[in-house]
């Protein structure tokens, strides 16, 4: 007779099903990408409010690219019409 299955222990986790440590990280990575972004934006000759403007353009194309924002996917992410996008349209080109 087949073994019933066990069920896992229960951890809370969001509507996504996601858990605390695993959003923590992700927060954790996206701030520190920030702060990277931040830094190297310093570096350059470039107004803060322009770099701020790239930088938050970046954090949103990352988040569309895993389809977490009702942002287009077209921002940065791979959509059929971007360059090197699935779907017809778009692919073909370096870039």
């Amino acid at each position: 007779m087949a073994k019933a299955r066990t069920k896992k222990p229960a951890r809370a986790t969001d509507s996504k099903g996601r858990t605390a440590a695993q959003i923590a990280e992700n927060t954790r990575k996206i701030r520190a990408e920030t702060k990277r972004r931040r830094a190297e934006l310093k570096r350059s000759k470039r107004s803060t409010d322009a770099a701020m403007r790239e930088i938050n353009r970046a954090k949103k194309a990352r988040l569309a690219r895993q389809g977490k924002t009702g942002a287009k996917k077209g921002s940065g992410a791979k959509g059929s019409g971007k360059k090197g996008g699935g779907g017809k349209g778009g692919g073909g080109g370096g870039g």
